[in-house]
């Protein structure tokens, strides 16, 4: 079997639920154990996620820069997928405000501090550790591993939304769940969109870049009395915030649409079989390689470049593609990891 065509959704379903509780187990072991904040997430990235998925991928004989999408990309997709990244930042923000404003009134929200120091040493380790880092590694299992082996058994939209979910639900924490799923499906959308991993990376990382900036920024007093004088305001002026941010993410949407548009613009996604239409020409797709395609006419086969169909305008028509059976151990290995974050988010908020 040719690598491209290799079959990366079972793995992908194990590796997720080995992975979620090799991710807690070693989280509390470390923490038990009293291993130092910056250790434990570097033994965490690399350790847990990046090494024993890449270990996995070579062990089946799967060419990680083929299927995990290790394309290069040009500057201005860079600059786009800045854009958009910036534009979905309020929205995924307001997602998150919206469950932790329903959790308040559920009085079941918990203030929650990371304490990252301060100068410009901790900015630098800060930014390595919790920038790059899960830039790199997260990418690798939720966008590398996760959405390319569910595109394999559905559709493009639906492995989008099922590694966004999957991204949320790794991080274990009902307060922080519908940011990194919003997110998660924003990035399965840059890879799937522009064809390389690499933009989810500077997405990813770009996110948690302003991340620490903020945290940095907002280091201060965690004594007792100043986290109860913040959820005291949060229950008093949760409901102003939320709208604020709502308004403010309406518009956040109009040029997340835009960004996403002039991305998409640039990429030309055809497979052989489907079907050009231009000009009421129907042209049927025979080939396609990273810059040009070829296309059936009248029984003659013409190519053409992807560049100048860009300039075209031009609609593709698709035959619904026919995915294979889920096996049902599929779902018992997604319903152990739902076990796990259903059994850790009681165990939180008991």
């Amino acid at each position: 079997m040719n690598d491209s065509t290799k079959s990366t959704f079972f793995t992908a379903n194990m590796m997720f639920m080995v992975l979620a509780y090799a991710f807690i187990g070693g989280s509390l072991i470390m923490q038990f154990v009293g291993v130092g904040f910056n250790l434990s997430i570097a033994i965490i990235q690399y350790g847990i996620i990046l090494i024993p998925i890449l270990s996995v991928m070579r062990y089946k004989g799967v060419n990680i820069k083929e299927k995990f999408r290790l394309n290069p990309i040009k500057f201005w997709t860079v600059v786009k997928v800045i854009l958009v990244t910036f534009a979905a930042l309020p929205i995924a923000y307001t997602l998150n405000f919206l469950v932790n404003f329903i959790l308040i009134k559920l009085d079941m929200f918990q203030m929650q501090t990371m304490d990252l120091g301060s100068g410009t040493a901790s900015f630098i380790m800060a930014t390595l550790l919790i920038s790059i880092t899960p830039g790199i590694c997260e990418e690798f299992f939720f966008r590398g591993m996760i959405f390319t082996g569910y595109e394999e058994k559905m559709s493009p939209m639906k492995a989008m939304l099922i590694s966004g979910l999957f991204f949320g639900l790794f991080h274990f924490n009902l307060q922080n769940l519908m940011l990194p799923t919003f997110l998660g499906i924003i990035f399965a959308w840059l890879v799937y969109t522009t064809n390389s991993l690499y933009s989810s990376m500077i997405a990813h990382g770009l996110f948690n870049f302003i991340g620490v900036m903020i945290m940095m920024n907002e280091q201060g007093d965690t004594s007792a009395e100043s986290l109860d004088s913040a959820l005291i305001l949060l229950e008093e002026q949760g409901g102003q915030i939320l709208m604020s941010l709502l308004i403010v993410s309406f518009f956040a949407s109009a040029f997340l649409f835009l960004f996403m548009y002039l991305l998409k613009k640039d990429y030309v996604h055809l497979s052989v079989g489907d079907t050009l239409i231009i000009k009421e020409h129907h042209l049927k797709v025979t080939d396609v390689d990273d810059h040009s395609i070829n296309i059936s006419k009248d029984d003659e086969i013409k190519v053409i470049s992807k560049d100048k169909l860009k300039t075209l305008d031009y609609k593709i028509s698709r035959e619904k593609k026919q995915y294979s059976k889920i096996s049902k151990w599929n779902y018992v290995l997604i319903g152990f990891v739902l076990v796990l974050y259903i059994g850790f988010t009681v165990l939180i908020y008991a």
